[in-house]
């Protein structure tokens, strides 16, 4: 097993603000705006606290994660404003909220956090096991009732818990939505947890943050400048350097010939060259790993949108 990073104590977080009234929002009907201690969220009122207090699990154990690797962590409410810009969760016209959205939310995490996240689509018992021995914290969706486990388990997913950890067929989560101590920081043999599970969740990589995600320059020639070219083309490999580039990749002929070898000059730590898209999304599909960010660049004549297309399975045009 490989050795877990070094953490902070992971804080009870909840999603309300009064703990001791969960038991009442959830199952005695009491407005959810009348929790004293709203303003400890960071919302600005009572009516926005309302709005999101059922609803922000997923910002919730965020929170949580990354008191475990920073041991501070911004407000539930500044989590959430970040979340939106992201899209993570999308706010319809009939007062309803979709989400949360994983894809958006893990990009929301490494972009904003710099914690690396990854979505995991078919989160089996053995995998959740395997993703918390390699160190990790899971965000897991389960139903919410998993905080009355003695009751069978009504249906799957819905609601999202932090696991951070397991033992001898126990999985140990944090339910922002716990009603009692026992329910908030809670212990389940992996057969009743998995009752509840619904296969789908996202593996925070809190120890990643040291190493930090690489910054990849995906550029192509820029044929348009005429006789500056070749000039023009050596001044963006430098600035790739004074940017902080980690990996610099030129697409094309003597041009990215050029800028690639301005780049790696100037320290650009790894630099290559392709003669084309498919050469290009080959070679970076063999090198990408968790966390990495990658800008592609080029002139409209290249069409190197169709590399961003390939790597992040969305259609992408140019503009």
């Amino acid at each position: 097993m490989p050795e877990s990073p070094q953490r902070h104590p992971i804080p009870i977080v909840t999603q309300y603000a009064s703990p001791d009234l969960i038991a009442a929002f959830a199952y005695e009907g009491r407005p959810k705006g009348d929790d004293p201690n709203w303003a400890d969220s960071g919302a600005p009122d009572r009516e926005a606290y309302a709005h999101w207090a059922g609803r922000w699990c997923g910002m919730a154990c965020l929170r949580m994660a990354l008191f475990a690797r920073d041991g501070h962590a911004p407000t539930l409410w500044e989590l959430l404003q970040g979340a939106l810009k992201f899209d993570a969760y999308q706010e319809r016209e009939d007062g309803t909220v979709g989400g949360l959205f994983y894809r958006q939310f893990a990009d929301y995490a490494a972009e904003v956090h710099q914690l690396p996240a990854e979505v995991i689509t078919n989160l089996t018992p053995d995998r959740l096991r395997a993703e918390l021995d390699a160190g990790h914290l899971v965000i897991t969706s389960v139903h919410k009732e998993i905080r009355r486990p003695d009751r069978p388990a009504p249906g799957r997913g819905g609601h999202l818990v932090l696991v951070t950890g397991h033992h001898d067929g126990t999985v140990a989560f944090r339910n922002p939505s716990g009603h009692t101590p026992e329910a908030v920081t809670a212990n389940l043999p992996e057969d009743v947890f998995d009752t509840f599970a619904s296969h789908r969740g996202i593996a925070l990589h809190i120890g990643a943050k040291a190493t930090g995600s690489r910054l990849i320059a995906v550029l192509g020639e820029m044929r348009e400048l005429g006789d500056d070219a070749v000039e023009g083309h050596r001044a963006v490999g430098q600035d790739a350097a004074e940017h902080g580039i980690d990996v610099l990749l030129a697409i094309g002929g003597d041009l990215a010939k050029q800028l690639a070898l301005a780049a790696g000059a100037a320290g650009v730590p790894e630099v290559a060259i392709c003669a084309d898209n498919p050469t290009a999304t080959a070679y970076l599909e063999s090198i990408l790993r968790l966390g990495d960010r990658v800008l592609v660049k080029g002139a409209n004549s290249g069409q190197h949108w169709q590399i961003a297309q390939a790597l992040t399975g969305q259609n992408i045009t140019s503009h």
